[in-house]
């Protein structure tokens, strides 16, 4: 069988250990962690601000939220 790759990724000693850094600290899903990886990612892709969450539905919903749509308007997307 031929395996057609569609990506590869680089994960390296250093973010293994941030990963398991995080795990053992008593914040998993808030705490400074978050705030940095928020504060470098808006610095990365030239944002004022970013913020994080755990799925595409919370970002879906959140990117709603701050559309300014008003509540009661139809909103279309794609599946």
């Amino acid at each position: 069988m031929n395996i057609i790759p569609y990506g590869r990724q680089e994960i390296t000693s250093t973010d293994i250990e941030s990963v398991l850094s995080t795990l053992r600290s008593d914040y998993l899903t808030q705490g400074p962690a978050i705030y940095e990886f928020e504060k470098n990612f808006a610095i990365c892709v030239g944002a004022k601000y970013a913020v994080a969450v755990n799925n595409g539905t919370a970002a879906l919903h959140l990117a709603y939220l701050g559309s300014g749509i008003v509540n009661g308007s139809r909103v279309v997307t794609t599946p």
